[in-house]
């Protein structure tokens, strides 16, 4: 049995939730993977009209199958109960349900789907508006039940994933941006890490976000004192402005020609994702860094700006694997150095480095310093190591749609726990 946990949710009403951690030690989790936000808002570029629609307590609309129910008994003053629904909490619960979800809605062109939250697009308004009577359609035949209060329809910009989009691209969510705004100083190294884990999810809009936060993050090194100095005020004060002024970031088409920019200094390493139409305007998809470790901070000036390139590629893998890549560079031996016969005479270190781009298809240009100067700044003011992998997608459940009985949980020991979908 588990005990019984009540939230409040934004709206004022509570939802019952279940502590279940002594049952998730028993289970084994459904690996189905979730999908990448970045990878999901690369398909908004150009898109005109947008509908988001969201389920109503969507674990709750799935029914367990009768042996599963003793599994969710929960203890309460009044008694115990368990669920005859699935609960919210279940750990098997989000990846199962993505992978539920897949099904009626993954053959729909223009419409995306994180868990309970779906997403229809348009590039203009009868597009959008077939999509849309196609996606309700396919709702109402599986019975499900959608929360009206919080679904939009038929915008040129709609919130969606903490994120704002609309035809000029993706920027941050206004209402997290104002929540940025009114975060306190941090009193402790507990409320830096809280600090900079928010804001870490809206980095790739921000062009100097190393600058901002370099003295801020100096402060979690393993034998620092916390000292709010005069500089971590201003770092602090200087990311609240910026993140009020982000830019418009562009969603990736892969039609499109794909530059990578990259830079190196003795602190880290920078990256810019641009493209560029027949017309060569160019325009950004993404920022990134992420600073050196104290091995490679040793590593030659060459050997750095290798890494560079090594490094941005496989950060914007998703992207551009597969295409070919305009990579440039400040640094323009490497323009000899990464052809078949530059490498004949390179060192170990950066034959092993080189090799590691021929997963990639690109052309190597220089491009002078004076040009580089997004990418040189953010690798002089770069993130640390640990901050550079994407931020993972939400964990909210969602509602499952399916034909057949499907278990839930597997305990570990081999024998199926019994808590399953009833078809």
């Amino acid at each position: 049995m588990s005990p019984l946990v009540v939230v409040r949710r934004a709206n004022g009403k509570v939802r019952l939730c279940v502590d279940l951690r002594e049952l998730h030690k028993n289970i084994l989790v459904d690996q189905y993977p979730l999908p990448r936000i970045n990878e999901m808002f690369a398909a908004t570029k150009d898109v005109g009209w947008f509908s988001t629609i969201d389920l109503k307590s969507a674990y709750h609309q799935v029914p367990l199958h009768q042996d599963s129910k003793k599994y969710t008994t929960f203890i309460t003053p009044f008694g115990c109960y368990r669920f005859t629904r699935v609960p919210f909490g279940l750990a098997s619960g989000a990846a199962m349900f993505q992978r539920i979800m897949s099904n009626p809605f993954s053959g729909i062109d223009e419409v995306m789907f994180f868990q309970d939250d779906i997403l229809i697009m348009g590039k203009n308004k009868e597009e959008h508006d077939n999509k849309l009577k196609l996606v309700l359609e396919t709702i109402k035949e599986k019975g499900l039940t959608i929360e009206y209060s919080k679904c939009k329809f038929a915008q040129n910009e709609v919130e969606y994933l903490g994120h704002s989009i609309s035809k000029h691209g993706i920027k941050p969510k206004q209402a997290l941006v104002e929540a940025i705004k009114d975060v306190p100083c941090p009193t402790g190294k507990d409320d830096v890490r809280a600090f900079l884990g928010l804001i870490k999810f809206y980095s790739k809009f921000i062009m100097d976000f190393k600058k901002k936060t370099y003295h801020i993050r100096q402060l979690l090194k393993n034998k620092a004192k916390f000292i709010w100095s005069k500089h971590c005020q201003n770092a602090f004060q200087n990311f609240k402005k910026d993140i009020c002024n982000a830019q418009f970031l562009k969603g990736f088409d892969p039609k499109c020609k794909a530059i990578v920019t990259t830079d190196a200094s003795n602190k880290g390493l920078g990256a810019v994702l641009t493209q560029c139409d027949d017309g060569n305007k160019e325009w950004v998809v993404a920022f990134a860094s992420r600073s050196l470790t104290p091995a490679e901070e040793k590593y030659s000036v060459i050997e750095r700006e290798t890494l560079a390139c090594v490094w941005a590629l496989n950060h914007f893998r998703q992207f551009v694997w597969g295409l070919h890549v305009l990579l440039r560079s400040d640094h323009k031996p490497l323009t000899k150095v990464l052809t078949t016969t530059g490498l004949l005479n390179a060192s170990p270190r950066l034959s092993r480095m080189s090799v590691k781009l021929l997963d990639f298809t690109s052309d190597v240009q220089y491009w002078p310093g004076v040009k580089n100067r997004v990418a040189d700044f953010l690798s002089r003011m770069s993130l640390p190591v640990s901050d550079t992998d994407e931020v993972l997608d939400d964990e909210r459940c969602v509602a499952g749609l399916f034909d057949d009985g499907m278990e839930a949980i597997y305990i570990r020991n081999g024998k199926r726990a019994g808590i399953r979908m009833r078809n």
